[in-house]
């Protein structure tokens, strides 16, 4: 089953999506040859954080929101941009104490990606893993490693006894 059927089933069993809903999105994804996630990110029925947590509660790993704050600097460096791109992957940490090297990657079962991680990251060093969408990880590339400027959608609110008059509403009340 590849991570786009599990992530389905899991948004419709979990309550998280209709099922229209994921037809919506795999029609668009289809169309425009992107992958589940992508689409889902686009047509904004998710955003980055939920569906990290979404995919975090699918694989049973930790979500590391990776737009909150840039990685460490040796964590960069152990990870080139080129070698971030090619394994579609991002560093969260890299503890040098331990020799821990921290990753968010889209799909903890991906068995092709364990041996590609190994030669980037030889013994001593060790893998840890967090999950996160393709779309925050390609995003968190662009941003952290390219320098491209990014602003979380800000929600606002109105109160609801606010409201707004105009110089001639003002007239007519006195």
């Amino acid at each position: 089953m590849t991570d786009d059927s599990k992530l389905k089933i899991h948004l419709i069993d979990h309550g998280l999506l209709t099922e229209e809903q994921v037809l919506r999105a795999e029609d668009y994804a289809l169309t425009m040859k992107i992958p589940l996630d992508e689409a889902i990110i686009f047509l904004e029925m998710f955003d980055f954080a939920a569906l990290g947590q979404a995919l975090a509660d699918l694989y049973g790993k930790t979500y590391h929101p990776l737009l909150e704050a840039p990685p460490s600097d040796a964590a960069k460096t152990k990870l080139p941009l080129k070698s971030a791109e090619r394994l579609g992957v991002f560093p969260v940490n890299f503890n040098s104490k331990n020799n821990v090297m921290t990753l968010a990657i889209h799909d903890p079962e991906n068995k092709d990606l364990l041996p590609k991680l190994r030669n980037n990251f030889p013994p001593p060093v060790q893998m840890a893993f967090t999950v996160a969408s393709r779309p925050e990880i390609h995003m968190a590339i662009e941003v952290y490693y390219k320098g491209k400027a990014y602003s979380p959608d800000i929600e606002l609110a109105v109160p609801q006894e606010f409201t707004i008059t105009t110089p001639d509403q003002e007239g007519k009340k006195e």
